[in-house]
C-alpha cells in the first residue's frame, strides 16, 4: 500500500524536484550550523576588500542633488559623496531639462572637480608689464584681500564719475547669473558686458530680440512638436544642452504616437544630418534666402496662421511685401541651390504638419548677417 505522499513525491520527481525527507533533513542541518556560526564568528572583516569595492559606513555616504557646470546648459544632477568625497555624478530624474540623463561632459565632472592644476583661490598679476609672452606672474590672494581691491576700485570709479571705465567679463559657466551680472551692470553705470557666449550664440540672441523682443537664446516645446527644420543645427553633436537634445530625440522619433518627422539642411552631411529622415545640402550661408522662400510659400498659398499673426506680430504687411516680391521659389532656388520642387515641398509639410517649428543653429547663424538669418528663420515659428 503506498504511503499518502507517495503520489506526490513522484509527481515532483518526474518535473526535476528531487528532494527526499532525508536530503531536507540534512540541508536544515547544515543551514543551522551556517546561521550559528556566523553569530559566533561575525561578519567578514571590511578592512579586507580592496578601496574600490569596500563600501563606505552608515552615515559616511550621501547624495546631494544639485546642477552640472560643464556646460551653459546646467542639467539636473545628483552627486554620491562617500567619506566627505564626490564619488560618482548621475543624472537627475526629477530634471524637466534632461530627464535625468546627463552627457560625456557631465560624467568628466568628477576630472574637473579633482583636477590637481584647478584654480582654488583669487589670483593677482604682480608683474606691471603687459603684453603677449610676459609673464604675468599671478599670486594667490586670499578672498578678503580680493573682495577688499575689487570694492575700492569700483567705489574709485563711481566717486571719479568714470563708471562707464568698468568692463565685465561674464564666462561661460556665468550663464545662471548672467542676469544678475547685467542688472550689476545698468545699476553701476557701465554698457561694458562682454559675455563668454560665441559669435553664433550671440547672433541667435539678437535674431530672437527682433523677432519677439527676448535677447536670449531659445528653449522649445519638442514633446509637441511634429515637425522640424533644422538650418544648420547640430542637434545630436553640440546643440544646447546636449544631454536633452540626446534624450528628446528618443522621445520624438520613437515615443510619440506622431512620429516627429525632423529635416536636417545643411551644407555637409553631419550626424544630425545622417539620422534626419532628410537631408538637404544647401550653399554655405543662404539659410536666410530659403527661409524666405518658405515663407513665399506658405504666404503664396495662404496656408499660414491668420488668428495669431492679427493677434500677436506688428509689421506682417511689410514683411509679406518683401517674401512675395524677392524671395521667389525660382531666386531662391538660384540662391541657395535647392531644387524648386524642394522648396515648394518642405514648405507646405512645414505649415501642414502641425504643430511645427524651425531652428537656427550654428551652421546657419554663424556668418556676417548671422542675427537676420535667425530672425528669418524665427518668423517661419510665427506664421505657423
Amino acid at each position: 500500500m503506498k504511503r499518502p505522499d507517495e503520489n506526490n513525491s513522484n509527481d515532483k520527481k518526474k518535473k526535476g524536484f528531487n528532494l527526499t525527507r532525508r536530503r531536507f533533513l540534512k540541508l536544515s542541518g547544515i543551514t543551522g550550523a551556517y546561521i550559528w556560526t556566523t553569530q559566533k564568528v561575525g561578519k567578514p572583516d571590511s578592512s579586507l576588500a580592496s578601496p574600490l569595492q569596500k563600501r563606505p559606513e552608515k552615515g559616511e555616504e550621501k547624495w546631494i542633488v544639485t546642477s552640472c557646470l560643464n556646460c551653459s546648459g546646467r542639467c539636473g544632477i545628483r552627486v554620491r559623496v562617500a567619506n566627505h568625497k564626490a564619488v560618482q555624478i548621475t543624472g537627475n530624474p526629477f530634471s524637466q531639462v534632461s530627464e535625468g540623463k546627463i552627457c560625456p561632459k557631465g560624467y568628466v565632472g568628477l576630472q574637473v572637480l579633482y583636477d590637481p592644476e584647478r584654480i582654488v583661490t583669487p589670483l593677482k598679476r604682480t608683474s606691471p608689464k603687459k603684453g603677449e609672452g610676459i609673464d604675468p606672474q599671478w599670486k594667490p590672494i586670499s578672498w578678503n584681500q580680493a573682495l577688499e581691491e575689487v570694492s575700492r576700485n569700483l567705489r574709485g570709479l563711481r566717486e571719479g564719475l568714470r563708471p562707464h571705465r568698468l568692463l565685465l567679463f561674464s564666462g561661460l559657466n556665468s550663464r545662471s547669473n548672467e542676469d544678475l551680472i547685467s542688472r550689476f551692470a545698468e545699476a553701476f553705470g557701465t554698457p561694458n558686458l562682454v559675455t563668454g557666449d560665441s559669435f553664433y550664440l550671440e547672433a541667435e540672441k539678437a535674431g530672437n530680440w527682433m523677432a519677439d523682443g527676448h535677447f536670449d537664446i531659445g528653449t522649445y516645446d519638442l514633446d509637441h512638436t511634429n515637425y522640424i527644420l533644422s538650418f544648420g543645427a547640430d542637434l545630436l553633436e553640440s546643440t544646447p544642452t546636449v544631454a536633452r537634445w540626446l534624450r528628446k530625440w528618443g522621445k520624438l522619433r520613437r515615443e510619440k504616437i506622431i512620429r516627429t518627422k525632423v529635416v536636417s539642411i545643411q551644407p555637409f552631411y553631419s550626424l544630425t544630418s545622417s539620422k534626419a529622415d532628410e537631408w538637404i545640402p544647401i550653399k554655405p550661408g543662404t539659410d536666410g534666402a530659403l527661409a524666405m522662400g518658405i515663407a513665399h510659400i506658405i504666404i503664396r498659398e495662404d496656408i499660414f496662421d491668420h488668428s495669431f499673426i492679427k493677434e500677436w506680430s506688428v509689421g506682417f504687411e511689410q514683411y509679406r511685401e518683401t517674401v512675395l516680391q524677392h524671395y521667389r521659389p525660382e531666386a531662391v532656388s538660384k540662391i541657395t541651390g535647392i531644387p524648386i520642387e524642394t522648396i515648394c515641398r518642405i514648405a507646405m509639410e512645414f505649415a501642414q504638419t502641425r504643430p511645427a517649428l524651425a531652428i537656427p543653429g550654428k551652421g546657419a547663424i554663424a556668418w556676417p548677417g548671422g542675427s537676420y538669418i535667425g530672425y528669418a528663420i524665427r518668423c517661419l515659428n510665427a506664421l505657423v
